[in-house]
């Protein structure tokens, strides 16, 4: 039997076409990105189907988001 001790029941998982209507990014770009280690990988949940941690796709927006306001914030100021 597997222990449920390590499982966090607040995780939500989200499909592929879900993640790429949240990213804007087409299936093949989310791939690239994985490979590139620039992306969050996916949980394999059967052999056909897989999915994304909602989490760390909301993350991966977010540091976009903070990278973009960086920069621009730099450009503002000079």
């Amino acid at each position: 039997m597997s222990d449920l001790s390590n499982t966090d029941s607040s995780i939500q998982l989200v499909d592929r076409t879900t993640v790429e209507k949240m990213t804007s990014l087409s299936k093949t770009q989310i791939y690239a990105l994985m490979q590139e280690g620039k992306f969050p990988r996916q949980i394999n949940l059967s052999a056909r189907s897989v999915a994304w941690i909602l989490a760390e796709i909301t993350q991966w927006i977010n540091d976009r988001k903070r990278d973009r306001d960086i920069k621009y914030s730099r450009t503002d100021s000079q």
